[in-house]
């Protein structure tokens, strides 16, 4: 099969590899369309720590695709089946995947896409447990499916937010998932949403995407202690910063941006103790929250196609990549079509 392999950092190629067995408890999919990540511009830079991708590499952990085979022990799904795919590959048994953190598995990290071969190639195999069977409802187009995988986090992150009706929710980051993130945001009918970001164009279309306002990083200031929910996906140690001042006293933050190992923060010790803040970390997405992505995105009720740049053919993907680490797109997203 056809696959675009990174060897190394800025040492990729274009080649053809074996077709994955496919195992008793396993399901062989034929990739149709993949979303390009901050990630996989990390994994072709060599900006990934070296615990989280194994080199050489087939990227791509951002896809959707269709049912070929499946494992002699599998009786519930069937070929042809449209279905999406958790990367993180959790071994179901420890704590804290028992108690349903399968994005926190104490088991050695693996992850389709990252330490397996993951969807730009024409095939990929997957364990049962992290396959879902998706049908589009009218409207939703199969190229925003890729959308599910990101989607996920923002729903893990907004899951921890507890959002309720009328409360004021600001969202730090207008990036995928922080618009993503938006969007969940206003399924709860939160009184006001407030997206802050420095790009002129995505406070635009966070408009679009149910902001009640939008407003420019520089000015965050002028917001200070105005939110009960604040949720950073930028993924800076200055939104980090801006985010604990945008919350009230006894508010709520989750910190979904990854901000980088040796990157400081300058926040005040006691902001927690003298705000009385409640603060989460989020890492990825849980099943939960995959599966809840799932569904949101294949009933139209959180929209990918207006995050989309573009569409590439599979010949262009080194291109894309290379496009979305500069960061210039109008919209935060490309996807490849394998097909």
């Amino acid at each position: 099969m056809k696959a675009f392999i990174i060897n190394n950092p800025q040492d990729f190629e274009f080649c053809e590899i074996p077709v994955p067995a496919c195992g008793a408890s396993e399901v062989l999919i034929r990739v149709l369309t993949v979303g390009i990540c901050g990630s996989d511009v990390e994994i072709m830079n060599g900006d990934r720590p070296r615990t989280h991708v194994h080199y050489p590499i087939v990227p791509g952990h951002e896809w959707v695709g269709r049912v070929v085979r499946v494992g002699r022990d599998i009786q519930d799904l069937r070929v042809e089946q449209l279905v999406v795919v958790e990367g993180i590959i959790h071994c179901g048994q420890c704590a804290n995947c028992l108690k349903g953190a399968t994005n926190l598995c104490l088991s050695s990290y693996d992850e389709i896409g990252f330490t397996r071969n993951g969807a730009f190639s024409e095939f990929v195999v997957a364990p049962r447990r992290l396959v879902h069977a998706v049908t589009l409802a009218s409207g939703v187009q199969l190229r925003e499916l890729p959308l599910v995988e990101p989607s996920a986090c923002a729903v893990n992150a907004g899951m921890l937010a507890a959002i309720e009706a009328g409360q004021t929710v600001a969202v730090v980051g207008g990036g995928t998932v922080g618009l993503l993130v938006l969007q969940y945001a206003a399924l709860h009918r939160p009184g006001r949403l407030v997206m802050f970001d420095k790009d002129p164009s995505r406070l635009f279309l966070a408009k679009e995407l149910g902001a009640t306002e939008s407003a420019s990083a520089e000015s965050a200031a002028a917001y200070a202690g105005m939110f009960d929910v604040v949720i950073e996906a930028a993924g800076s140690p200055r939104a980090v910063e801006c985010s604990f001042a945008l919350a009230r006293k006894g508010g709520r933050v989750v910190l979904l941006g990854i901000a980088g190992q040796n990157r400081m923060c300058e926040v005040a010790s006691d902001i927690f103790v003298l705000n009385g803040l409640q603060v989460f970390g989020v890492f990825s997405y849980t099943s939960k929250a995959f599966r809840t992505a799932a569904e949101l995105i294949s009933q139209g009720k959180i929209r990918g196609a207006p995050l989309i740049d573009r569409e590439v053919p599979f010949e262009e993907t080194a291109r894309a990549i290379k496009a979305v680490g500069r960061g210039n797109l109008a919209r935060p997203k490309i996807i490849v079509n394998m097909e």
